[in-house]
């Protein structure tokens, strides 16, 4: 195991499956989109670097759909019934998007993995839903270090926000626009 995750990894996780999500939006033989999906197959290396056994890594796709909804991917679906039957300790993702590029949609799978304590790792770097969402607030840390991923205070803070707000069942406008009168604006569409 990397050592720079033995805080992070735990029994109850590697007792778990470890899945692999794939997702494109198309399906063709274009060098670019074969080598997409072999890079997306190819973040089960770090499930078996991190002490998964090879029979206990799955590699679940929905090819050719977009990341836009959930309706429709029926990969993305028999996902989140595993994490909700308990039976996955990680999902590996090359990114974010492969998972949704709805900010609401991935809200709730996020949400969902921090519920059953299942970790994620984005292109190989491990974040722990748990840790990144209850850390201490405490002024005196300047960044936080969630399995790699390293958040400004103001960037973990907003994060915190935008999760809070959501499990209290506010409207992605609502919290944009909370996020938006507090000084935090997008640069480009909502």
């Amino acid at each position: 195991m990397t050592h720079e995750y033995e805080s992070l990894i735990h029994e109850n996780h590697q007792n778990r499956l470890a899945v692999v999500y794939v997702r494109t939006a198309r399906v063709t033989e274009a060098p670019d989109e074969v080598a997409s999906v072999e890079r997306q197959r190819a973040q089960g290396w770090h499930a078996r670097a991190w002490g998964w056994s090879g029979a206990a890594i799955q590699v679940i796709e929905d090819l050719g759909q977009s990341g836009v909804a959930i309706d429709g991917r029926s990969g993305l679906h028999r996902l989140c019934g595993l994490i909700a039957a308990g039976q996955v300790g990680l999902v590996l993702v090359s990114d974010m998007a492969r998972l949704s590029q709805s900010w609401r949609d991935l809200l709730t799978i996020l949400r969902r993995c921090q519920k059953t304590d299942v970790l994620l790792a984005v292109d190989g770097r491990l974040v722990d839903l748990v840790t990144i969402f209850l850390l201490d607030s405490s002024p005196a840390q300047s960044a936080v270090d969630a399995g790699g991923l390293a958040f400004q205070r103001r960037e973990a803070e907003c994060i915190r926000e935008i999760f809070r707000r959501y499990a209290g069942g506010a409207t992605l406008a609502e919290i944009v626009k909370a996020l938006n009168n507090g000084g935090l604006t997008t640069t480009g569409p909502a």
